[in-house]
């Protein structure tokens, strides 16, 4: 089973670009835009590594 990765990140071409890349070289690869979604897709899609953006929007952070 090929490694699972999440991309979390707000600029969608940076998430369309990463994902081709890892894609490319075999990863499953999910991209979330936000915290909520992240948290969603964490849960749903259970990777093995996540890339997060540290700069997102607080208003898209669950956690505030």
């Amino acid at each position: 089973m090929p490694p699972r990765l999440l991309i979390v990140d707000d600029d969608l071409t940076l998430c369309k670009t990463l994902k081709g890349f890892f894609e490319g070289r075999n990863y499953r690869v999910e991209t979330a835009h936000d915290g909520v979604e992240a948290v969603t897709k964490v849960k749903q899609f259970r990777p093995h590594l996540m890339f997060c953006d540290i700069g997102l929007a607080e208003k898209t952070l669950p956690c505030r």
